[in-house]
């Protein structure tokens, strides 16, 4: 089934709960939610969200704010763990709960994202790359120079092969 590349966190969210891509001991998509709002979000550096935007149905929009290509870009993994380690350090963490319950919902969303045929188109990659790499001094006049002959048209008609052009007109006339 043909998607529209997803924009945003919460588009790109929404279609892996429809693709049915969330059995991972029945709760991968809470766990994941859970990732995004406690550790993931609050983290990333272009937006300030507070605890109380998180919440409810103000974690879709918050979500519904955050593009896909930035989330991306943002390392979401370094995030989770940096995040992690800090709540550990302040003693309301186990170690143990990220590396077993929002690690793997993470890494198994991020991977899902990496299978679609419109991730390198989301995630910004090869945006505006569209041609090899030349080598310096070279350019498209340099690299022609001897090839082509620009008075050769191979298919164009020759004087000789164009119709009269009285003939032409008494034709269109009739």
């Amino acid at each position: 089934m043909p998607h529209l590349t997803p924009q945003t966190l919460l588009d790109a969210l929404k279609l892996f709960i429809q693709e049915g891509e969330t059995v991972v001991r029945g709760q991968s998509i809470a766990n994941l939610k859970t990732a995004l709002r406690k550790y993931i979000i609050p983290n990333l550096s272009k937006y300030n969200f507070s605890s109380s935007d998180l919440e409810g149905h103000g974690f879709e929009h918050c979500l519904s704010k955050i593009s896909l290509e930035t989330f991306l870009k943002a390392a979401p993994l370094e995030i989770l763990s940096r995040a992690c380690q800090s709540a550990h350090e302040a003693g309301e963490l186990n170690p143990i709960v990220e590396r077993t319950t929002y690690r793997p919902a993470l890494n198994k969303f991020l991977k899902w994202l990496e299978r679609e045929s419109w991730y390198n188109e989301a995630a910004g990659i090869n945006k505006g790359k569209y041609s090899p790499k030349t080598r310096y001094g070279t350019n498209i006049e340099k690299a022609n120079r001897g090839r082509r002959d620009l008075k050769a048209n191979p298919y164009g008609l020759r004087n000789t092969e164009l119709p009269l052009r009285g003939c032409l007109k008494s034709r269109l006339v009739r």
